[in-house]
């Protein structure tokens, strides 16, 4: 597995768009009204405009992987603290994406991602 996307809530998305664009220089890669994504380099970087809550944390960590069945089988296996299921959350320049969400030792979001070509 490796780091691919880091997401962080935020109060306002329209009112941090411009830092983390015009600020750090990241590039826009698209933004809805609860919602942008840039591109951070080797991983995306995702601003949410969802109230915290445990559902909902300041950010959480989404790593890659090659085949989410086989990754998802391996994790249930070891007993993990299932907060979402794999599902397909969104469609990007032939892409779809899917991801699942899974809890840590200490409760914290930890989510697997993988890119299908679609």
């Amino acid at each position: 597995m490796k780091l691919a996307q880091v997401a962080l809530t935020v109060n306002d998305v329209s009112q941090a768009v411009p830092f983390y664009r015009d600020v750090l220089g990241l590039k826009l890669l698209f933004e809805q009204p609860k919602l942008a994504m840039f591109d951070a380099g080797s991983a995306r970087l995702m601003l949410s405009g969802f109230p915290r809550d445990e559902n909902n944390p300041e950010s959480v960590l989404y790593y890659s992987v090659d085949d989410m069945q086989s990754a998802w089988e391996e994790l249930t296996v070891k007993g993990v603290d299932i907060v979402t299921e794999p599902r397909m959350v969104g469609k990007m320049e032939g892409r779809e994406f899917h991801v699942a969400v899974i809890r840590d030792q200490d409760r914290r979001m930890v989510g697997i991602m993988s890119e299908v070509r679609g």
